[in-house]
C-alpha cells in the first residue's frame, strides 16, 4: 500500500524514472512564493530531493503546464509541455 506525501502545489500527475528510484511531480500553478515548479521525489519515501522552477526569467508570464511529462529512455533528461498561456 502507497503513502501521500506533499508534491507541490497543485501537482499535475507523476512520472517515475527509468531506474525506479525518483518521481517527477509538476506543479500547474504558481506557488505562494510566485514559482512554478517540477518537484523531484525520492520513489521509497517521498522526501523531496529537488524542486526545479520553471523559466524562472519569465516571472511575469502566465505559465501552464500540460500533463505530458516523460524521461529519456536513459531517464537523463526529461521533457514536459509548456505553454505561454499569453498566448492563443
Amino acid at each position: 500500500m502507497g503513502h501521500v506525501v506533499p508534491a507541490g502545489y497543485f501537482p499535475a500527475g507523476a512520472v517515475l524514472s527509468p531506474r525506479g528510484d525518483a518521481v517527477l511531480a509538476p506543479g500547474i500553478v504558481r506557488n505562494a512564493h510566485g514559482k512554478q515548479t517540477v518537484d523531484v521525489l525520492d520513489r521509497r519515501d517521498g522526501h523531496r530531493i529537488q524542486e526545479l522552477e520553471l523559466d524562472p526569467s519569465a516571472s511575469a508570464r502566465a505559465e501552464g503546464v500540460a500533463p505530458g511529462l516523460v524521461f529519456s529512455h536513459d531517464g537523463r533528461h526529461v521533457l514536459l509541455a509548456h505553454r505561454d498561456k499569453t498566448r492563443s
